[in-house]
């Protein structure tokens, strides 16, 4: 049945019908396909597909294709068709509005199509950054890359991305006010697109046709090509966004022409189905009209209800993680600016010591030379005026020092806080005895504040345990575990990524984003262990960035390492593209005891010698406790290292997890 079930794909494949039922069965055959099919060049290719035929009605299934055909791509290095599958995952993120993760991909694409020599996804490539750029509002930029992907859909003759093109450069001529320019465009998109077969997404033309004439105030002109957009639509049955955003233009006209009755009943339409989507642009744009069309019935509550949800959902598009990063920045720019005020007010004192210094042995000098009788008169001047002097100068030590001592109050208050702060983002004890009963966590800043942090989450009914060890400690520590825990929860929670290896790349990514670290050549990022576990299968996928994970089973332990790679550490070239990290299953259908951990632990120097403890010595004590309760193995660690310590100062943070399933 097997080549039998081939010849049907690849005949999907070849023959796709203008039916919207003939679509249907032609996507429930590619998906019914994926569960009989064991090639996974064949599954990569189909997965791609169904990221391409997911794109306007489901964008979370898309999506979560595009991610799987990624992987495979990657995995098999199926060259052929990453640009292809890249672009699509990066319409699928325009689509969620997410534009930062849409431009990445789209480079990608670029990248992959370049390397192959691939002109027709180069072109589309370019195409898609011009769009990026527009929304932007970096439109040189935006034009440069469209009319780079104009002149090469024209050397090709494919009128359909030329069509494509045109649409894309009128959208930006029109964002410039030159509208004469874009209407030349726009025509010039109908006149590609009304003489090829089936006349594909004309109505998208005639739709912007509309919304230039609505920016020009030409009302009448404008329902005009939105009836033809809505006519070509219907005709086409074409589904998902288009027929929606035709609709919010027609909406737009009836607020436009004073008629909020008519306007209200489409935005709301408009509203429900860009929820099921999703489609965050369409859903901002039925608010926003529902709430102008409500105020012009000056029916005012619900105009402010629909402002405030329009409010609410615009700021969904702000990063959480830029916003982490500002409040950050500033807490550290506060922190640094009094510890150099008392820098410099202890150089102060300083020199006002060493001038005392020098005043008094210069007055005793001079005294000294005077001769017989007023040597005496001399000294009890000079001691009577020093003493005068030292009082004045200690009075003025003293309110320097209280000065010194609450400015340090004031930073060790706003460390405190900040710890608190941290405290609060990492996993509170509650929720980890819910997931993990069997669980202990040993946990030493080296400072107030740490650059270790640990991370638990649960999602899809699966497990995710994080141990990692940012670059640095103390503040400059701790604001990188705020920007890893965000981005974190933005990878797996929000954007479903649930393979460890993949959580990897992705953190690598938007860490080195965020950093700029290809501009500013900051490095800064981290060490980390990533375990998930699937109680389902009694699996669980480990993988890491440097640090290892130690498995114990059957009373022998073993070790796991992680990639030689540091998560934004160094790279040849831009090098964004070529890392790769890699992913280990383990049973658990036995009863395992797994740790994970920083290096502060073996890191740590103590003993009689001075020396480091050694992650040898550490190992082999891991393996002499695991078969000890949890709870005994972490006051056997604690003992340990304060037998080692001996008193000396702590060099790093410390974090161990210990975890039996």
């Amino acid at each position: 049945m097997k080549w039998y079930l081939l010849i049907i794909v690849s005949l999907l494949f070849i023959f796709k019908s203008s039916s919207p039922i003939a679509q249907n069965q032609t996507t429930d055959s590619l998906e019914k396909a994926l569960t009989t099919i064991s090639n996974d060049s064949i599954r990569a290719d189909i997965l791609s597909q169904l990221t391409w035929r997911f794109r306007d009605s489901d964008l979370q299934r898309a999506l979560n294709y595009g991610v799987q055909s990624i992987k495979l791509i990657d995995l098999l290095k199926l060259e052929d068709i990453n640009a292809k599958t890249s672009n699509y995952i990066g319409i699928i993120y325009r689509n969620l509005g997410d534009y930062s993760n849409a431009i990445f991909y789209y480079y990608r694409a670029l990248k992959a199509a370049e390397d192959q020599k691939q002109t027709l996804q180069t072109a589309y490539a370019y195409n898609n950054i011009g769009e990026i750029y527009k929304y932007q509002g970096k439109l040189k930029e935006a034009e440069d890359n469209t009319r780079k992907a104009l002149q090469l859909f024209i050397n090709l003759k494919d009128k359909g991305g030329e069509a494509y093109a045109y649409l894309r450069l009128g959208e930006i001529l029109q964002l410039q006010k030159q509208y004469a320019e874009t209407y030349k465009a726009y025509t010039q998109a109908v006149y590609i697109r009304s003489r090829m077969p089936k006349q594909p997404r004309i109505d998208v033309v005639y739709n912007r046709l509309g919304a230039l004439f609505i920016e020009q105030k030409k009302y009448n002109t404008a329902l005009e090509y939105l009836s033809k957009a809505l006519d070509a639509n219907l005709r086409n049955k074409v589904k998902g966004t288009g027929i929606h955003a035709i609709e919010v233009n027609i909406a737009r006209v009836y607020i436009n022409q004073n008629q909020p009755d008519k306007a209200i009943a489409l935005a709301q339409k408009t509203l429900a189905k860009a929820s099921e989507i999703p489609s965050k642009p369409l859903m901002l744009s039925s608010l926003k009209l529902l709430h102008e069309a409500y105020a012009i019935k000056q029916e005012h509550i619900k105009a402010y209800e629909y402002q405030l949800d329009y409010v609410k959902m615009n700021q969904e598009f702000l990063s959480t993680q830029s916003r982490y990063r500002l409040s950050v920045l500033e807490s550290i720019q506060r922190l640094e600016k009094k510890q150099n005020e008392i820098t410099l007010e202890k150089k102060d004192l300083e020199l006002l010591q060493q001038q005392r210094n020098e005043t008094i042995l210069r007055r005793n000098l001079i005294y000294a030379l005077a001769g017989g009788i007023l040597l005496l008169l001399g000294l009890l001047f000079v001691l009577s005026r020093s003493n005068r002097a030292k009082q004045k100068a200690n009075h003025l030590l003293q309110e320097k020092n209280k000065q010194i001592d609450r400015k340090n109050q004031d930073i060790t208050a706003s460390i405190t806080y900040a710890q608190r702060i941290q405290k609060a983002m990492l996993t509170q004890e509650e929720n980890m005895q819910t997931k993990l009963p069997e669980h202990f966590i040993l946990y030493r800043p080296r400072d107030i504040v740490s650059g270790d942090f640990y991370w638990l989450e649960e999602d899809d009914g699966k497990i995710f345990i994080i141990a990692a060890d940012c670059t640095g400690h103390g503040v400059p520590g701790a604001f990188m575990t705020m920007l890893g825990t965000q981005a974190l929860s933005n990878i797996v929670v929000q954007n479903k990524v649930h393979s460890p290896e993949l959580i990897l790349f992705h953190l690598d990514i938007i860490l080195s984003r965020t950093l700029k670290s290809k501009d500013t050549l900051v490095r800064d990022g981290m060490d980390i262990a990533i375990c998930v576990i699937d109680p389902a299968t009694q699996t669980m996928d480990y993988a890491g960035a440097k640090n290892p994970l130690i498995i114990s089973q059957n009373g022998k332990c073993r070790e796991i390492k992680g990639d030689p790679i540091s998560i934004n550490g160094y790279r040849q070239g831009d090098g964004l593209f070529d890392i790769q990290f890699h992913c280990h299953n383990v049973d658990i259908s036995t009863p395992t005891t797994f740790y994970i951990y920083s290096d502060g632990y073996q890191d740590q120097f103590g003993g009689t010698k001075g020396k480091k403890f050694m992650k040898t010595r550490f190992r082999d004590l891991l393996a002499k406790i695991a078969s000890q309760p949890l709870f005994t193995q972490q006051q056997i660690l604690e003992n340990t290292l304060d037998d080692w310590m001996q008193g000396r100062d702590q060099i790093d943070d410390i974090l161990v997890m210990g975890v039996k399933v």
